[in-house]
């Protein structure tokens, strides 16, 4: 009874065997499926001579289905090893996987090899007694030889690394492949450990009325845990496997949460930027983590339509982080959320120095008239909604063309720098101050509703003089400059316009009076 329940299971197994090549060679497209198919191909093989093996009534026969079974037994191990490393993408080149192919392969043929080639040389098996039909389903009787724990360790080696790379994926790989990778453990880890078993037998229980390789048997387990895997699971679908490839190949982080935020799925950038978030689950949720951004931590009142910034610690330094989150619903229930986190970072520097390039001069940092003239319409049209004084300073250096004439253009430059750096000390931090054009500067100023009208003529005079007390060096010269500024009062003019006209009319007659000085346009008229 148990004999042919025993025929009918490898029988059961053979059958789907066949059936799950046809199924992956006929339905699957991907590349990876000829390892599997080759895996199948070999896992038949043996089921094959365990068949024939346990069916023998003489030593012969029984020595011929051994030799069908390590057909396929010696390269099952290295062909789901192969299968593993290319379904996991272990990063390695072509050329590494070609070598690794051919030595596996070139282990397995030797192996096979002296399998083949008993009992001529006894390394394989060392005693073969004969066939003793009195013990059930395993009749040869044999006597383990100098090669044989080494076909077991090279089964068992590579079955061992593949099992350690998918706990790997487990772990750290995507969750939406995760039942793939267990079912594929499950695979591996029932022959292993059926192996494990009957060597266990063979070395303390040899003269057992059941010595029985388990391995065959679990092939049962193994063949129908692959044909769920491909059917039910679709190993190998593109869109699964692609979906990971394109989640761990993207730049920004990737999180998929369900209702109560616990993660689902996290791709590598992701677990990067928010550490401990693949152990989010089981009741913690991702807003449990320190690195967690505070305004993603109600997803309730978050606004899905609009990105939203945060600062994120990176190691030594800060990065912005953009993100934008989405619900997740099928049939108008909502089953999660997803969030896409982009670091900015660049990008907002980019813009900072953007807007600097288009507000600021690019020799003396300082304003650029555009940004100035903006700036000061404001400023304007505040004094006067307010009635506060309001005064406009342009001034302008001194025969600056002998300057450039005399010492180069590279001594003005270092002149107008020092002269932007003199004048930023003397003003306050709040005046508008901006290189007007070419040698011109102007200034902006507002004082208190009672100052003294006298207020902007002496800080004309103090720049002034501050001026004329640094002279410009360049490269050890001395370059003395002086500079002639108008002032003007905005109380008697209505545009910002009108101010700096007046401003620049009493600059001109600063330079007609002399250079050097200061001219008050209001004093001119009297």
């Amino acid at each position: 009874m148990l004999f042919w329940l025993i025929v009918a299971l490898l029988i059961a197994v053979m059958i789907a065997d066949v059936a799950l090549i046809m199924t992956t060679f006929k339905h699957c497209q991907s590349d990876k499926r000829y390892f599997f198919i080759f895996c199948l191909a070999a896992i038949l093989l043996t089921t094959l001579g365990y068949l024939f093996e346990i069916a023998a009534t003489d030593t012969s026969s029984s020595l011929t289905g051994v030799k069908i079974e390590y057909v396929g037994y010696c390269f099952i191990p290295p062909l789901f090893l192969l299968f593993t490393l290319d379904y996991v993408r272990v990063k390695m080149s072509e050329s590494f996987f070609r070598m690794l192919r051919v030595f596996l392969y070139l282990i397995g043929s030797i192996l096979l090899a002296f399998v083949w080639t008993e009992p001529r040389h006894r390394l394989f098996y060392n005693d073969i007694p004969g066939f003793d039909p009195a013990r059930p389903l395993y009749g040869l009787q044999i006597g383990p030889g100098f090669i044989y724990p080494f076909v077991q360790a090279f089964a068992i080696g590579c079955c061992l690394i593949s099992v350690v790379l998918l706990v790997k994926r487990i772990i750290k790989g995507s969750p939406s492949l995760r039942k793939i990778y267990i079912a594929m453990i499950i695979t591996v880890a029932a022959p292993v450990l059926s192996n494990v078993a009957h060597l266990i037998v063979v070395a303390f229980m040899p003269d057992s009325a059941f010595v029985l390789n388990f391995t065959p048997f679990m092939l049962f387990i193994m063949i129908f845990v692959l044909y769920a895997t491909v059917v039910r699971f679709g190993m190998f679908d593109s869109v699964p496997v692609a979906y990971s490839v394109v989640l761990n190949s993207l730049n920004d982080g990737f999180v998929v949460v369900n209702t109560d935020m616990e993660c689902l799925d996290a791709n590598p950038v992701a677990i990067k930027l928010f550490p401990g978030i693949e152990r989010c689950r089981n009741g913690i949720p991702v807003t449990n983590l320190e690195s967690w951004p505070a305004a993603l931590a109600d997803i309730g009142a978050l606004d899905l339509d609009v990105d939203t910034e945060f600062s994120l610690a990176h190691g030594d330094e800060e990065r912005t982080l953009s993100a934008a989150a989405d619900s997740v619903t099928e049939r108008g229930k909502l089953l999660g959320y997803v969030f896409v986190f982009r670091d900015v970072t660049e990008n907002r520097r980019l813009l900072l120095e953007l807007e600097k390039a288009a507000h600021t001069d690019g020799l003396t940092g300082l304003y650029n008239r555009r940004h100035f003239m903006k700036l000061a319409a404001m400023e304007f049209e505040k004094a006067k909604r307010l009635g506060l004084p309001c005064y406009a300073m342009i001034f302008d250096i001194d025969k600056f063309k002998n300057v450039n004439d005399t010492y180069g253009h590279h001594a003005g430059d270092a002149v107008l720098c020092q002269i932007s750096a003199t004048v930023t000390a003397t003003i306050r931090s709040y005046d508008l101050f901006a290189r007007y054009g070419g040698e011109e500067f102007s200034v902006l100023l507002q004082a208190a509703p009672d100052a003294d009208g006298a207020i902007a003529a002496n800080l004309a005079e103090r720049i002034r003089i501050a001026v004329a007390s640094a002279p410009g060096v360049f490269h050890g010269i001395t370059i003395p400059v002086t500079l002639s500024i108008g002032v003007a009062s905005g109380s008697e003019v209505d545009t910002l316009d009108e101010l700096l006209l007046r401003a620049d009319t009493a600059m001109y007659k600063a330079k007609d009076s002399g250079r050097n000085n200061v001219v008050v346009y209001e004093q001119m008229q009297v």
